[in-house]
């Protein structure tokens, strides 16, 4: 019988490591929210075995840094809307964000980022990162009767 001596390891069909003596493998700096594909090998003196299934590995998202609004200020008319959008910093990091209201009397928001104005007054919009909630940008919105309203 001939055993394994040592593996081969295959990341999207390039070989990435060789000589292995253990079956347990850690990568570094692959990028975050990315899928790869690994494949082993087998070598003895027999030389190298074909390679194994495939098995498809996603790294995680990166850590948030930041929130940034497609605006800091917005100046609405009462029944008036406008949709913020938000974006997290890195780009590969998750790109969900929850939404709040500083006062739903006065205006709300939905959880695309719809502002809706209420009634007049000065409110503060809120987005923050679902995965690190001290990650997060606000919007003033100011919002006035329309004229001849009120």
């Amino acid at each position: 019988m001939i055993i394994a001596t040592t593996y081969n390891l295959y990341r999207d069909g390039q070989k990435v490591r060789e000589g292995l003596t253990t079956t347990n493998v850690t990568e570094s700096g692959l990028i975050p929210n990315k899928s790869y594909s690994y494949q082993v090998s087998a070598l003895n003196e027999a030389g190298e075995s074909i390679l194994s299934a495939a098995l498809v590995v996603k790294t995680p998202y990166s850590a948030p840094t930041g929130v940034t609004l497609s605006s800091s200020t917005l100046a609405l008319t009462t029944g008036g809307n406008r949709t913020l959008t938000a974006t997290i910093a890195p780009s590969t990091a998750q790109q969900q964000v929850n939404w709040k209201t500083g006062d739903a009397a006065t205006a709300t928001v939905d959880t695309n980022g719809k502002v809706i104005a209420v009634k007049a007054g000065t409110v503060t919009i809120t987005a923050e990162s679902k995965t690190d909630t001290s990650k997060k940008a606000t919007c003033t919105v100011t919002i006035t009767d329309p004229a001849g309203g009120g």
